[in-house]
Formats: C-alpha cells, structure tokens, sequence
C-alpha cells in the first residue's frame, strides 16, 4: 500500500511538473551574455544527482572562461533535473559544452536551460556543445563583448 501511495504520489509530481514546464523568455546571444554571470567553455568530468534527486551536481574543468565574477569559478555547478524545472540534464561526462550560468549565494554556479546561447545544429537547451559553437559566438564572446550597461529591448540590437 506504501508503494502505491508512493508510485503514485511520484507521477503526480511528474505530472505536475510536466503542467508546469519551464517558461523562457525570448534572448539572443547579446542578452545571454549580458544576463549571465559566469559563461566558460568547460568539460564535464562528473555528474551526480542530490540527495534528495532535485539537483544534477556537474563537476567539470573550466578550459576556457569567458566571463565570471571577481573570485575564480568553481569546478561545480548545479542544475535542477528535470527539463520541466529548466534543468540542463543531458550533459556527458567527458563531453565539452559552452555554458551560461548564475551565482547563487555569492559562489554557487548554477545553470538553467532559460540562458543559453542560440546555436544551430545544437540539440541540446541550456548547453551548446562545444564542437558546434560557430565563430561568430566565439568573437562575441572575445573581441565583439557586448555594451551591457545599455538598457534594450529584450531580442534587439544594441
């Protein structure tokens, strides 16, 4: 009976989570850069779930950074599990990725598929696999920074 309830209990969140599914804003790769607080080329040496099966825990290797704030980067970063959550779930360890993240608590990267750099060819949301990320997206991130104290309309050009 305690199994059922539980089973049960488990599609209800799945359900709702599924109900509730991760609503983004449109941005373009300006906006990513200017929202994010951490972007680095990294590769993905571990992937572990929380205790409690909420949070993936990625432990990677910063090989390129793009952006971050005074303090260094940790080698961890958190992103919720499921898609419906905006979680990045997918990525493989030993695999390289660009990715855009936040800071929680003044030193927790995290990473949510609503802040990402649009690529095509990549299949995957949150992450762009590195292998794809086209040159004009790597000078964006090196020569042609963008101005992020101007304020603009979400999609435009500044």
């Amino acid at each position: 009976m305690k199994l059922q309830a539980l089973i049960i209990l488990f599609y209800t969140y799945v359900c709702i989570s599924t109900a509730q599914s991760c609503k983004c804003k449109p941005t373009d790769n300006e906006d990513t850069y200017c929202e994010a607080k951490w972007i680095s080329h990294l590769k993905v040496t571990d992937k572990k779930s929380s205790h409690d099966r909420l949070t993936t825990i990625y432990t990677a290797e910063h090989i390129e950074v793009f952006k971050k704030p005074e303090n260094d980067l940790s080698t961890e970063f958190i992103s919720p599990a499921f898609s419906g959550s905006c979680g990045i779930s997918a990525l493989k360890v030993g695999e390289e990725y660009l990715i855009a993240g936040t800071i929680a608590n003044g030193f927790e990267l995290r990473a949510v598929s609503c802040l990402f750099f649009n690529v095509d060819g990549s299949n995957l949301i949150g992450a762009v696999e590195w292998k794809v990320v086209p040159n004009t997206i790597k000078d964006l991130l090196t020569k042609n920074k963008p101005s992020c104290d101007v304020k603009k309309e979400p999609g435009t050009k500044i």
